[in-house]
């Protein structure tokens, strides 16, 4: 089946957690032998090796280019929901309609949805929320983090989510939040990864346990860094016991006496994972799925995370639910002496990721089946 999927963000490199997700669910879609139509709103504006990426990865690629300074606000408070919205999308998605015979439409964010209601009625659409967009800024600012990026009222988030006959919540909270305020059907699809095992290192008595972070430099991020480096130096004896390895734009945000081991941006993860003894998932704001902590667990390394982190995830052991980033740095701090205890974490992380990954691949299945699978074209 022909499926034309819209987003305003790229789906390469996978050095985002949103992009990882966008990638990951078209990469499910191909999977089960569906064709892909990828339109890439420029946004962002690519390079040209982003865009040699996405032509070998998706069937079919229409790129339109990014005009810088289109991101308005019509309301002091809130964006409406079209703020952002790029008119040179519909000749676009209408020519694809026109030209190929599309089984189904998914429209990535709600505020980059309008072109939905261009669709014809038989054709089935969806939105791929990825998150909450209502109240976002006054969720940002309540816990302390400069507003970044979309927010809007729920009675605007609501006029786009029913411009969709389905709307994809990524985790079950927000599900429920999306079914008291819209019509349309909505169900949930958490991130789409296939866990991995993996014989976990046995440090030396006296060696630092080695504590990875995968993380970009959003803003919500930068918050998060500022906080677990202050933590870190709070906790008696962490650099006497641990070593924090960071991947990824974030680590630019440290400052240079945080002793930390600064990597950026990493090409094969299974190379920096290979290095470590464990991860964190340190997350204390934001909205919607953590991405990182999904593919942490899907790791197969021990994953020691604040409860924030593991919403929408099963928790299956202390480690999983720290309250706070001094309380995630004593797990830390307790697990560096405790090699038994770092074994039996890395078997309650694969128990949870294993039932997550089962649960989510019997829902995308219920609602993209394989092609010549029976009810394919409900899709």
């Amino acid at each position: 089946m022909h499926i034309l999927v819209t987003s305003p963000i790229p789906t390469h490199p996978l050095n985002h957690g949103n992009r990882a997700r966008l990638n990951a669910f078209c990469r499910a879609l191909k999977t089960r032998g569906h064709v892909i139509h990828f339109v890439y709103g420029g946004f962002e504006g690519i390079t040209r090796d982003q865009e040699l990426a996405m032509r070998a990865a998706w069937d079919h690629v229409h790129i339109i280019p990014a005009i810088p300074g289109r991101r308005r606000q019509s309301h002091p408070d809130h964006h409406l929901i079209d703020d952002w919205y790029d008119d040179r999308l519909d000749p676009v998605v209408e020519g694809i309609l026109a030209r190929w015979e599309v089984g189904a439409c998914i429209a990535n964010y709600v505020w980059f949805a309008r072109w939905l209601t261009r669709v014809p009625a038989d054709i089935p659409t969806f939105i791929d929320t990825h998150d909450i967009f209502a109240g976002r800024h006054a969720l940002l600012t309540a816990a302390g983090i400069e507003k970044s990026w979309f927010s809007t009222t729920a009675t605007e988030e609501a006029k786009g989510l029913n411009r969709a006959r389905t709307v994809i919540a990524i985790q079950q909270g927000e599900a429920e939040s999306f079914r008291k305020r819209i019509d349309s059907e909505v169900v949930t699809i958490g991130h789409l990864t296939n866990p991995r095992d993996r014989a976990i290192r046995t440090p030396q008595p006296s060696a630092l346990l080695r504590v990875g972070l995968m993380a970009s430099d959003n803003p919500v991020n930068a918050h998060m860094l500022t906080e677990l480096q202050a933590a870190w130096q709070r906790t008696p004896h962490m650099d006497t016991h641990c070593t924090l390895v960071i991947a990824g734009s974030a680590g630019r945000l440290l400052s240079d006496d945080s002793g930390a081991e600064i990597l950026g941006y990493v090409e094969d993860a299974e190379t920096f994972f290979s290095r470590l003894d464990l991860l964190i998932a340190p997350n204390i704001g934001g909205s919607g799925l953590k991405i990182k902590t999904v593919e942490a667990l899907a790791s197969g390394l021990p994953v020691v995370a604040t409860s924030h982190a593991m919403i929408g995830l099963q928790a299956n052991h202390d480690a999983h639910t720290c309250p706070d980033l001094d309380a995630l740095c004593a797990m830390l701090a307790a697990l560096s002496r405790n090699s038994t205890e770092i074994h039996a974490l890395k078997t309650a992380g694969q128990n949870s990721i294993q039932s997550y990954h089962a649960a989510q691949e019997q829902a995308f299945d219920r609602l993209f089946p394989p092609v010549g699978v029976q009810g394919e074209t409900q899709a």
